[in-house]
């Protein structure tokens, strides 16, 4: 994947994968290990284990880069692509307005 501006920056993922972060992002996700994560349609994410509490846990970069969100509330990729989680390609969307929107 190249990337779309010269000062975005790249993580480096397993398979030979990168994610695209916005340059702001970049300092605070760089040292942890990040993985690429198959989810439903075969969509990628990267995301990485942490430990809190004695507990480890798998976080999204995506939810890491938004901040705290609820449960149920998903990541939209504008772009379509799921490893590009710069700050202008992603938003978080909540559940319940889709649903209501599909229904």
């Amino acid at each position: 994947m190249k990337s779309k501006l010269p000062a975005d920056r790249h993580i480096h993922l397993t398979h030979g994968k990168v994610a695209l972060v916005s340059p702001e992002d970049y300092a605070r996700f760089k040292h942890r290990r990040w993985y690429l994560q198959s989810g439903d349609g075969g969509r990628q994410y990267a995301a990485c284990a942490i430990r809190e509490n004695g507990k480890k846990r798998t976080v999204l970069l995506q939810r890491e880069i938004l901040g705290p969100l609820r449960r149920l509330d998903w990541t939209l990729f504008l772009n379509g692509d799921t490893l590009d989680c710069r700050r202008e390609n992603i938003m978080a969307i909540r559940c319940r307005k889709v649903i209501r929107r599909l229904g």
